[in-house]
C-alpha cells in the first residue's frame, strides 16, 4: 500500500501527516493535487467524449443497416465446423 493511499483512507492519518509540513509546503501540495486533478478531469472528458462519439457512429451505422434490410445477425461469420480429432499416437 503506498503512503497516499494510506492517507486517502484515513483522515486522521492524513491530517497528522499534514500537520508536519509547513505552510509554503502545503500550498505547494495543494497546487500539485489541483493540477493533477485538473489532468485527471480533462482525460475523463475526453474518454466520456470518445464514447460518446463512438456510440453516434455505431447508431448511424445501425440505422444504414436497418435501412438496407440487414441484420446485425446476418454480419456474424458463420460457425466454424469443428475439425477432425486427432489420431492417437499409442
Amino acid at each position: 500500500m503506498s503512503v497516499l493511499e494510506r492517507l486517502a483512507g484515513n483522515k486522521n492519518v492524513a491530517r497528522g501527516a499534514l500537520r508536519q509540513l509547513s505552510l509554503a509546503e502545503l500550498e505547494k501540495l495543494a497546487t500539485t493535487f489541483d493540477e493533477v486533478w485538473q489532468e485527471k478531469a480533462e482525460e475523463q472528458q475526453a474518454l466520456d467524449a470518445a464514447v460518446d462519439e463512438k456510440k453516434k457512429q455505431l447508431a448511424a451505422i445501425r440505422a444504414q443497416l436497418e435501412a438496407l434490410g440487414i441484420s446485425p445477425e446476418e454480419l456474424k461469420p458463420a460457425k466454424r465446423r469443428p475439425g477432425r480429432p486427432r489420431k492417437s499416437s499409442s
